[in-house]
């Protein structure tokens, strides 16, 4: 369906009176569209859902809560995953994630991703090659 919605389209852009040249559109939704939170949320229900039973089997583990089991956020475009901090579960984890993205055509950019340590015991530990910030 991409193919007969999205081939050959392109947009122009309205600057100080003037339309630009066409640009072609690289993505189905455009920035800023009222439809990109649902389409991410139908999206990543399937990721979520896949990472909270991985967490079950004891794949991969997430934060100890006392009554919740919490692995995985998303809210518009951006996502949070919760793991201890583990150089096992985070290889896991981005594999699963490198997994997900060829099957959904969905890409992690690490440029804008953040390890970020919530009381960890082992963060200096677990090897990232991203940004890190340190004690929330």
């Amino acid at each position: 369906m991409y193919f007969l919605v999205g081939e050959h389209a392109a947009s122009r852009i309205f600057v100080n009176g003037r339309l630009t040249a066409p640009v072609s559109i690289q993505r189905l939704v455009r920035q800023g569209c009222p439809l990109n939170p649902l389409v991410f949320t139908v999206s990543t229900h399937r990721l979520f859902s896949f990472l909270e039973k991985q967490d079950a089997l004891g794949r991969i583990k997430g934060p100890e809560l006392p009554k919740e089991k919490l692995v995985a956020l998303g809210f518009a475009n951006d996502t949070q995953i919760f793991l201890q901090a583990t150089n096992l579960n985070l290889t896991k984890c981005m594999s699963y994630l490198a997994l997900f993205n060829l099957a959904a055509g969905m890409n992690l950019n690490l440029q804008k991703s953040l390890l970020i340590d919530v009381n960890a015991k082992e963060f200096d530990q677990v090897v990232w090659d991203g940004k890190r910030a340190l004690k929330v």
